[in-house]
């Protein structure tokens, strides 16, 4: 009994643990515009086909427009951008997708 709850644990650790590499690239950089300068979000799929399901910038205290409507499917090389506030300073962008979320900080 005692073996088999200790198989059956190991199964669930490995199972819970998911995908250890992020399936999306995540850049930004500052875009001008009619001499406005505002910090642009690219999330770029890795993987064969990903779904986004929110990017969120500076864990909610910096708004922004994304590009196309979310959630959204993207195939191996597609991207989507997200627009941040122009007096926003982007310190850390999560993506929220269908094989976990992954954060990156700048």
């Amino acid at each position: 009994m005692n073996k088999t709850l200790v198989i059956l644990a190991f199964t669930l650790m490995i199972f819970g643990c998911g995908n250890s590499q992020p399936n999306i690239e995540i850049t930004y950089e500052y875009q001008t515009t009619f001499g406005y300068t505002y910090p642009s979000i690219n999330v770029k799929a890795i993987s064969d086909t990903i779904t986004i399901k929110q990017v969120i910038i500076n864990r909610g205290n910096c708004g922004g427009t994304i590009i196309s409507a979310l959630p959204k499917l993207l195939k191996f090389g597609e991207s989507i951008s997200v627009i941040a506030n122009g007096d926003c300073d982007v310190k850390q962008v999560d993506v929220l997708t269908d094989d976990g979320d992954w954060s990156v900080t700048f």
